[in-house]
């Protein structure tokens, strides 16, 4: 007892410097950890509840179905983030069905983000007709040696092709996944280089035409308050993309540990993305012109929902702008009189089809 007595005095006596130091904290084993799984969710439900509060603000004070409706959809986004990468945190390698249903639907946001603000441009036509009289657009550096971008319609459809290219790009790739997941291929290394570069070269070509439309456009959208809705889509989508490369490419983490600590950071992460989107697509304009009698009147709130989820805009969008549209001319000059003219058939690209309510005259 004495011995014990002195040992435990001693102890108590040596220096901090010279003790051993405590075992290391196991961060692949933590992230998989039931402390981890409840910050998680408890980070789910915040970001989740600021989600569809805003949403149901806008449902009640639906006075632009055109644009509230995409509003709606990207306010969603938040939600099914957090909620897909909550349910992956636990299953270690089964996360890959959780992340693919929640990559569809970030396709599904970028485009109705460009169809947002193509909205806050009065329409593709208006869009066109609003900028093309203006100068060409410089490419940024370090692009800037190419040649410069008339402002016209195939500059339109080029930013929305770039767009519309990872709407299609990433659900492929992950229909892709969930069968190379099944036959036991999905970590194989040569899969995931492959699925890297193809991924990289999307999400560029779509962050960059997003850029090139915002230049194109600024000075249309300044009074939507551009700068913040653009920071928020893109920091959701691209940066959260670069940082999930970031962390697989982790020296010391195992793949397994390197999915699940994303999706981890992801469900903390959509609580300041939550706020961030309350503040960029508020109500505010909307309640206002509710209060004052002005835009349409409120619809029912489930009939003003079936009208965000419903998806015949983008299938319609997705087609007119890669499907040339033929149609017959006819060369009245150059015949003789007494002679048939001329025709030939050619084929064009629509500029698009966000105007066909307008030119109907509905909502």
């Amino acid at each position: 007892v004495e011995e014990q007595k002195t040992a435990g005095a001693y102890d108590s006596l040596t220096p901090l410097a010279l003790r051993a130091p405590p075992p290391p904290l196991d961060m692949g084993a933590w992230v998989h950890s039931g402390a981890a799984l409840a910050v998680a969710i408890l980070s789910t439900i915040l970001s989740t509840a600021l989600g569809l509060y805003n949403s149901y603000r806008h449902l009640k004070n639906w006075t632009e179905p055109r644009s509230q409706r995409y509003v709606v959809r990207i306010l969603l986004i938040a939600p099914v983030y957090a909620i897909c990468s909550c349910i992956a945190v636990p299953l270690r390698e089964n996360a890959v069905i959780a992340e693919t249903v929640r990559d569809m639907f970030e396709a599904f946001i970028i485009y109705t983000f460009l169809a947002l603000v193509l909205e806050y441009c009065g329409g593709d036509l208006n869009c066109v007709d609003s900028i093309k009289h203006e100068a060409p657009l410089r490419h940024p550096f370090p692009l800037c040696c190419l040649p410069p971008l008339r402002k016209d319609g195939r500059f339109l459809r080029f930013c929305k092709q770039g767009t519309l290219q990872f709407v299609i790009v990433k659900p492929l790739m992950g229909v892709i996944g969930l069968i190379t997941f099944s036959r036991g291929q999905y970590y194989r290394p040569e899969y995931q280089i492959t699925l890297l570069v193809i991924y990289n070269i999307s999400y560029t070509l779509a962050l960059y035409c997003l850029l090139l439309f915002y230049l194109a456009t600024h000075k249309l959208l300044e009074k939507h308050n551009p700068v913040l809705k653009f920071f928020s889509i893109k920091a959701m989508v691209f940066a959260t993309y670069w940082q999930g490369v970031a962390v697989s490419l982790s020296p010391g983490i195992s793949q397994e540990d390197a999915t699940a600590w994303n999706n981890f950071i992801l469900c903390v992460e959509m609580v300041v993305f939550s706020t961030l989107l309350l503040f960029a697509f508020g109500v505010e304009e909307y309640k206002r012109k509710n209060i004052e009698g002005l835009g349409v009147k409120n619809k029912d709130l489930w009939e003003s929902f079936t009208d965000v989820i419903s998806v015949k805009d983008l299938i319609a969008d997705a087609y007119h702008n890669f499907v040339p549209a033929y149609q017959d001319y006819v060369l009245q000059s150059g015949t003789e009189d007494g002679d048939e003219p001329v025709r030939y058939r050619a084929k064009t690209y629509l500029v698009g089809n966000l105007d066909e309510d307008k030119m109907k005259g509905n909502i």
